[in-house]
């Protein structure tokens, strides 16, 4: 990292700040030599990346960290400001140093610059003195771009001597933090409740590092009758999003540590244009995973287990036959089952369109783009003019993003976290309502 390329035009740095398990910034990790780089795809939680620094896990390292008493409290000068003591650590990994198991780490990217406001003849906008006010392109002042916790480290000994350290986004701990519950109980009831209302308890119970703000849940419109019993909030938002309207979409930014629950845009987020932002695209139409005939095998409301089946006979007409099976004991009301079963032939009823394109970072503000949201094209002087595909995933660097359009394609690993999933759920079934 250059500190001197901090907010210089055409130039991209990264600072890494690491933060204690509670939340109290240690240090800048000055010794990373490669640049970030990460994938994450929708309906996902968040992702991890590794970073290497150029150190010895036997070396040792100067460390700063606020001065506090023996009840941890800071003390500060006459102006609040925390006194800071220098130490050395034994060495530059493990406990006391800023690369062990559960440390924060928040990587912020810095590029763009200043430049003056001009109308659309190019003249600068000045203030009564004359001089030209000034904005700012990209982000100078930097831009979160990855926050997570070291998730594990190994240190490389060798002709050279290294440590590489994994970061998992805050997203885990819908999988890894409490359970979806209601003081003590675990199985919890919301009767008839608008699905983002849901979403925003279930967060704000027992409160982790993800959160929501006003625009990123959206209102559906739904309001489903919901049972939890001893589910892991992630395991809670898959299925409100299972009842959600055709078009909608979720994932955590493991920039922002936010929940999106969002309904899919009809117009375009970003239009890319053929010799600016990039110069060919392969665009697929596929029928491999057609899903038009869902027979849904859901749970026990009482009367016998809930069997039944839904056709979108359209599609079937304008394509072909693609039989699919859902299998979730959950499921106990008709009308939850059908929404679950037209959101599926919703996506894929009919053939998908998909394309793979790569966008640089020298033509293109890329850290601006985010999943789910629509992409356009121009320029091209055909068909793909007219496309409007879905940022279904990206696999991000610092100098170039790869978007993957269309519709996600479900794959092998997670067809079988599914079934485990169902499996595990159906096992929660008939449980008291509060351990013992």
């Amino acid at each position: 990292m250059n500190w001197e390329d901090l907010g210089v035009e055409n130039t991209k740095e990264y600072v890494a700040k690491v933060y204690s398990k509670t939340g109290q910034f240690m240090r800048v990790l000055t010794d990373i030599t490669d640049d970030l780089t990460f994938s994450q795809q929708i309906l996902t939680p968040g992702t991890t990346t590794t970073i290497r620094l150029a150190r010895s896990a036997e070396n040792t390292i100067e460390l700063r960290e606020p001065l506090t008493d023996q009840a941890g409290v800071g003390y500060t000068d006459q102006t609040g400001d925390p006194y800071v003591v220098t130490s050395t650590t034994a060495n530059t990994v493990g406990p006391d140093t800023d690369i062990e198991i559960g440390l924060g780490v928040d990587i912020f990217a810095h590029y763009g610059g200043y430049e003056p406001l001009v109308d659309d003849k190019g003249e600068p906008y000045v203030d009564q003195d004359g001089d030209p006010y000034i904005v700012s392109t990209g982000a100078p002042m930097g831009r979160r771009v990855f926050s997570g916790k070291i998730m594990k480290y190994r240190a490389h000994y060798g002709d050279t001597e290294y440590v590489e350290a994994t970061l998992i986004s805050h997203g885990v701990e819908l999988t890894k933090g409490e359970l979806i519950k209601s003081g003590a109980a675990t199985t919890v009831t919301y009767p008839s409740t608008e699905i983002a209302t849901i979403a925003k308890s279930v967060l704000d119970t027992n409160p982790g590092r993800i959160g929501y703000t006003t625009g990123s849940i959206d209102t559906t419109g739904v309001t489903p009758t919901m049972k939890f019993e001893l589910n892991t909030k992630l395991e809670g938002i898959k299925s409100l999003y299972s009842q959600t309207p055709d078009g909608y979409f979720w994932y955590v930014d493991v920039g922002e540590n936010l929940l999106y629950i969002k309904k899919r845009n009809t117009v375009a987020d970003h239009i890319f244009v053929k010799g600016k932002h990039l110069a060919d695209i392969d665009i697929e139409k596929s029928a491999e995973d057609l899903r038009n005939k869902v027979y849904f095998v859901g749970g026990d409301p009482g009367s016998g287990t809930l069997f039944k089946v839904y056709t979108d006979a359209a599609a079937i007409a304008d394509s072909e036959l693609g039989v699919h099976r859902i299998t979730d004991r959950r499921f106990t009301l008709t009308a939850s089952a059908q929404r679950y079963a037209s959101k599926v032939m919703s996506e894929y009823g009919r053939p998908i369109w998909t394309s793979t394109i790569t966008i640089p970072s020298s033509v293109y503000d890329i850290e601006s783009i985010k999943l789910g949201q629509m992409v356009g094209f121009r320029n091209f002087g055909n068909f793909v003019d007219t496309q409007l595909l879905q940022i279904v995933r990206y696999n991000y660097t610092s100098t170039l993003i790869t978007l993957t359009l269309g519709t996600l394609q479900e794959g092998m690993a997670e067809i079988i976290a599914d079934l485990d999933e169902g499996l595990s759920n159906e096992q929660y079934q008939q449980l008291p309502t509060t351990p013992s």
